[in-house]
């Protein structure tokens, strides 16, 4: 059991096998309101099964109904990169987008950043995924991947003003489902 509102943690390279107990379990992290970080190190499929198989898709959704994460990537991106730049601001931050597409050629989400807001984190599920971002101003920047990662895309916008922002996430992988999502961090 967990707290109201916890942010909890999950290093795994398992899938989930107790598909019988999942609706229960989604409905305490809800009821709880808790946020699920999935890291998966050193792998691209947990267990070595497909994205498509139901005990993988429940750690996609584990993430989704709680406005997480999920990660597949190697073990010193999580110690180098995912430890000091993310979870220092994930207590302070909010969803501020996710979308899951079935079409992964373009993917947008349109933002407003506030005035507390400076920096937002984007996480973006994709073959061979890249990310664009069109600032208030309409100057476009292509954000580097700090995660060596195939399938994840993690990356951070600093020096955010007010205003509307674009995010645009393309993947190789027309077709196939993607996951966008956007965390503003607070001041």
């Amino acid at each position: 059991m967990f707290v109201q509102g916890s942010i909890i943690i999950l290093i795994t390279q398992s899938n989930i096998e107790d598909l019988d107990n999942k609706n229960s379990v989604f409905s305490n992290i809800k009821k709880k309101q808790a946020r699920i970080i999935v890291l998966i190190p050193d792998t691209v499929n947990p267990c070595g099964m497909s994205w498509t198989d139901p005990r993988n898709q429940a750690l996609i959704t584990l993430s989704e109904i709680s406005d997480g994460a999920l990660l597949s990537l190697q073990s010193r991106d999580i110690l180098n990169i995912i430890f000091p730049t993310f979870l220092p601001t994930i207590y302070r931050s909010n969803i501020l987008e996710t979308i899951n597409v079935g079409n992964c050629a373009n993917d947008e989400i349109y933002v407003n950043i506030g005035s507390n807001s400076t920096v937002f984190t984007i996480v973006y599920y994709g073959k061979e995924p890249s990310v664009s971002i069109v600032d208030p101003f309409n100057n476009t920047y292509i954000l580097p991947n700090l995660i060596n990662s195939v399938i994840h895309f993690y990356g951070i916008y600093r020096h955010a003003v007010n205003g509307k922002y674009k995010i645009v996430g393309s993947s190789s992988a027309k077709g196939d489902n993607c996951i966008l999502s956007i965390y503003s961090s607070f001041a």
